[in-house]
């Protein structure tokens, strides 16, 4: 006679695993953080969901960049920043250590370091973000922004990212008119930018100069 016992627990531990992770996952969106305040006790407190699928770690990553910079972030005693901070730069972390691969999980580990004034950690999570996205024009935007609020951490090889960041942002049209608004925001890369435009293809170029001048005008 047949033994059902062994398939029956099988499937019994099967629909409890998947109950578990629909749970974990559904959590993610069921949390919804009303205000940056919200959000930052949630860090402090160890009370933030699991992501499970890329999307979901998206979201939460996305929550802890925004937070990070809030206003109301920077008006926390210095203790609960420092929480916070280290909590996304955890969460960022054990992304990572799963999913090796998930760069925006390594560039907010970046972020989060940058504002510990951590600056070792900066450079070698900065550089994991880059190698796992060569080629992707929004982090590379997110990169370039990253290095102009933390100027003092730049070295050799932050340069040679910012230089391929650029090349790469050079390669569209909605990149070359970003790039432009950020050539007139920052007077201290205008040189570098300059340089690269030069190595672009001239619809770029001129669509960069044409971009320069119209918003210089602004």
């Amino acid at each position: 006679m047949f033994d059902y016992r062994a398939p029956a627990a099988m499937c019994v531990i099967l629909l409890v695993t998947a109950l578990y992770t629909f749970y974990q996952e559904a959590s993610v969106f069921l949390f919804q953080p009303k205000d940056d305040k919200s959000f930052i006790t949630a860090v402090v407190q160890g009370n933030l969901p699991s992501p499970i699928s890329s999307f979901s770690k998206s979201i939460v990553l996305e929550d802890c960049l925004v937070s990070m910079r809030s206003l109301y972030a920077r008006l926390q005693p210095t203790k609960q920043k420092l929480v916070h901070l280290k909590g996304c730069r955890d969460l960022a972390l054990d992304i990572t250590d799963k999913q090796p691969s998930f760069s925006a999980a390594w560039y907010v580990a970046a972020a989060s370091s940058g504002l510990l004034k951590d600056k070792t950690a900066f450079q070698v999570y900065f550089e994991k973000s880059y190698q796992t996205s060569t080629h992707e024009d929004w982090l590379s935007k997110r990169r370039f922004g990253l290095l102009v609020r933390h100027e003092d951490y730049q070295s050799e090889r932050t340069q040679e990212i910012l230089r391929s960041d650029i090349s790469t942002i050079l390669n569209s049209w909605n990149g070359t008119i970003w790039l432009a608004e950020q050539y007139i925001k920052h007077s201290f890369l205008r040189q570098l930018i300059s340089d690269l435009v030069q190595l672009a293809k001239p619809k770029y170029q001129n669509m960069f100069l044409q971009q320069v001048r119209k918003q210089s005008q602004q």
